[in-house]
């Protein structure tokens, strides 16, 4: 039993429970409120809910998850909540997410795997979405990279919102993992710093790296300029370029890599599914200017 000193002291040393701006989230309008712990309790005691109702709790869920709030325990043992799943099983996977963040759980991050291994490789999946806010760098990266191995469409969206919410949801453990993958890809901080410039098939590119990335691509008599984040990969040395696409987040528009001889290599890449005004491009040397 705590004396009251102990008891101040431990309650002094409990950290406080972590809070998100939900209603400035990049990537969905389904996560643009605070979370409500009585709001998702109110919904999973619902006798009947609608397909949107459930979506809509299952996304409360990995709210609490990344904020790990407690008050949602008792969702974990609700045997009539697991009844009124879909057949996505969007509840179970939220709960799984849930668990492992509060218990620690591996089953629970087993069990998401499993769903996602069901899935066709590159594919919309809903196992897919619990791994965007879970707070584990290691299983989790290696399951999305592997699905999302070869995709397009739908699936290279889903992909990229994965990334925008662990860059959102956990930005200094975001900054350490890319740090140590830019490392791994033998693409050092500085090759993503100043202002490189190439020139390739008529398409001239000027990045401009820094706390912020942009580019300039010029094809003709057009001119596009954009900012840019990057992702880097583990299956070789590579460095994803993304741009903002409107509705659809961020796309990949282009890849950074290391030829044998140290050059840096850029890939430019248009959006497949809408009119970008210039061409594919490969190995394209880029070179750092001296000044900018």
């Amino acid at each position: 039993m705590l004396h009251a000193e102990e008891t101040m002291v431990a309650e002094t040393e409990a950290p406080a429970p972590r809070k998100v701006d939900w209603e400035n989230a990049p990537f969905s309008h389904e996560l643009d409120s605070p979370f409500s712990p009585q709001a998702a309790l109110q919904l999973a005691a619902k006798a009947d809910k609608s397909r949107d109702e459930i979506r809509r709790l299952m996304f409360m869920i990995l709210q609490a998850s990344v904020e790990e709030t407690p008050a949602l325990k008792p969702l974990l043992d609700d045997e009539k909540l697991k009844r009124q799943d879909d057949r996505w099983h969007s509840l179970g996977l939220a709960l799984a997410a849930y668990d492992f963040s509060i218990n620690d759980n591996p089953k629970a991050l087993q069990f998401i795997f499993d769903q996602l291994a069901k899935e066709p490789v590159g594919s919309d999946a809903q196992a897919a979405i619990p791994l965007g806010f879970i707070d584990e760098w290691e299983d989790t990266i290696a399951a999305h990279e592997k699905h999302f191995a070869r995709t397009d469409g739908a699936g290279a969206t889903a992909s990229m919102l994965f990334w925008q919410r662990r860059r959102f949801l956990y930005p200094e453990e975001f900054r350490r993992f890319h740090e140590q993958r830019l490392k791994a890809a033998e693409i050092d901080a500085d090759s993503l710093r100043g202002v490189w410039r190439g020139e390739r098939d008529g398409v001239l590119v000027e990045l401009r790296f820094g706390d912020t990335h942009r580019w300039q691509v010029r094809y003709e008599d057009r001119l596009i300029e954009t900012d840019l984040t990057t992702i880097a990969h583990a299956n070789g040395r590579l460095v994803t370029l993304l741009a903002p696409r409107s509705e659809k987040g961020r796309v990949p528009c282009g890849r950074l890599h290391r030829a044998e001889n140290g050059d840096l290599l850029l890939a430019v890449w248009p959006d497949t599914s809408e009119a970008t005004p210039y061409p594919r491009v490969r190995n394209m040397v880029i070179e750092k200017a001296d000044s900018p």
